[in-house]
């Protein structure tokens, strides 16, 4: 078998039972094995030959290996030398689950295959000296709102901080839009954080409303004090007032819910989100009688949970004081690419951002637009938060691969399927912050 030296490093051969009694001494890796539930295991090599010899040699013993032992194997191809220009992925949680893992990579190597992006089974190959294009997707309200920061924010001392920094509201206060926005935006700068110390940056970023804020965050419009102080402030906005209108998801295009109105006023197309979802907004009366006519043709049509006819000119006089608020702060030139979904393009550089958050409130959300504007240039989108909702929608939107990192739940699987595809997509990696809390406990 392998051990760990003073270094974290698997350098020398231990008896299985020699192992198991090394690691036995340690209650701290066991505990972090439970709380994890999953190891990655990255694969590197200068060819096919030689990355197949590295699959057969951990199959052959793969079944016998015991929890403890699946993370040092871990550790120990984390630490290899990963210049390699064939590269694979995956994640497993036991030995089963690893000899299937590695059974089923073995297959795609023998047959030749140079490129694997397998989402179902969570297995990345890829064969390539290219770095991989990515875009970032930055989530909006309808995501989970994660308060207490899950798994993340007791793994990671940064994210921990941040948490403590938003100061979240307690979970019993859930779904209400004050509590939900501050949330996902912290989820989403925590799951940031973590993309940018593991060395995974993006050429494009495209926020899904209020998600919006957190792209012009990542492009350099403003800092996290900024971000959270506007995402109040529009939170309030959306929140304040007497009910005006109503807002349903029609399960059409945007041009097939547009003959839904029949000439009706006082309705709007609110969000163009997908090829098969539109949202609508408009008064109550209006935004009925489409609803009825679209179940009546058997479109799947249901009401959203919000208090105003947001995406629409019905609200423009009720958000006018947000907007006041809004230029009392300072904004920096966009240093990254934001296709924005109230324009549907690429922002400028000296674009105006208090009129633009302004607008974003009260204009259709554009985002199918901007993710078919982004796809032609990126092999990859990362949805950078909480939940899988954007990802998802953009997987029905363009044949580009989503992932999502799920930051704030109660699992690490997500982030480290993302570390999966983006290290066999050829991006250069720095990992030792997913497997920094193991080394001290393998060292003996």
């Amino acid at each position: 078998m392998l051990a760990v030296n003073r270094k974290g490093y698997i350098a020398f051969p231990l008896t299985l039972d020699e192992y198991a009694s090394v690691c036995a001494r340690s209650e701290r890796i066991e505990n972090m094995i439970i709380e994890q539930g999953a190891e990655l295991f990255l694969f590197s090599a200068q060819n096919r030959a030689t990355l197949c010899q590295q699959v057969e040699s951990l199959l052959s013993s793969a079944p016998s290996l015991s929890p403890d032992e699946l993370t040092a194997i871990a550790l120990h191809l984390a630490h290899q030398d990963r210049r390699g220009t064939v590269r694979a992925a995956f994640v497993a949680s036991d030995t089963a689950e690893l000899t299937w893992h590695l059974e089923k990579l073995k297959g795609y190597l023998d047959s030749g295959v140079s490129l694997r992006l397998d989402v179902e089974n969570g297995i990345f190959l890829g064969e390539s000296d290219q770095s991989a294009r990515i875009g970032f997707l930055f989530p909006g309200q309808g995501s989970p709102p994660y308060l207490d920061g899950g798994i993340a924010r007791r793994r990671f001392a940064f994210v921990d901080a941040l948490y403590t920094r938003a100061n979240l509201a307690t979970a019993d206060k859930e779904g209400e839009t004050q509590v939900d926005q501050p949330a996902i935006i912290t989820s989403s700068l925590a799951a940031l954080h973590l993309l940018q110390e593991i060395g995974i940056t993006a050429q494009v970023g495209i926020g899904h409303s209020l998600g919006e804020l957190t792209a012009l965050y990542w492009a350099g419009a403003m800092d996290e004090e900024t971000l959270f102080r506007i995402t109040r402030a529009r939170a309030g906005a959306m929140s304040a007032g007497k009910p005006i209108g109503a807002m349903a998801n029609l399960r059409v295009s945007d041009e097939e819910a547009k003959a839904l109105f029949f000439g009706e006023e006082g309705v709007f197309v609110a969000g163009i989100i997908a090829p098969s979802l539109t949202v609508i907004s408009g008064t109550e009366q209006a935004v009925a009688r489409v609803v009825a006519r679209a179940q009546a043709r058997n479109i799947p049509a249901f009401y959203l949970g919000v208090p105003h006819a947001f995406h629409s000119p019905l609200i423009e006089e009720e958000i006018r004081p947000f907007a006041a608020k809004l230029a009392q702060n300072h904004f920096q030139p966009l240093c990254h690419t934001v296709i924005s979904t109230v324009t549907g393009k690429s922002l400028a550089e000296d674009t105006n951002v208090a009129e633009l958050l302004y607008q974003q409130v009260i204009s259709p959300v554009q985002l199918r637009t901007a993710i078919e504007v982004a796809a032609p240039d990126l092999d990859l989108f990362i949805e950078v938060g909480a939940g899988k909702l954007i990802s998802a929608l953009a997987s029905q939107c363009v044949p580009v691969l989503a992932l999502t990192v799920d930051v704030g739940g109660p699992s690490m699987k997500s982030l480290l399927l993302v570390v999966g595809a983006v290290f066999a997509l050829g991006v250069p990696l720095r990992t030792d912050l997913l497997f920094n809390h193991l080394v001290s406990s393998l060292v003996y």
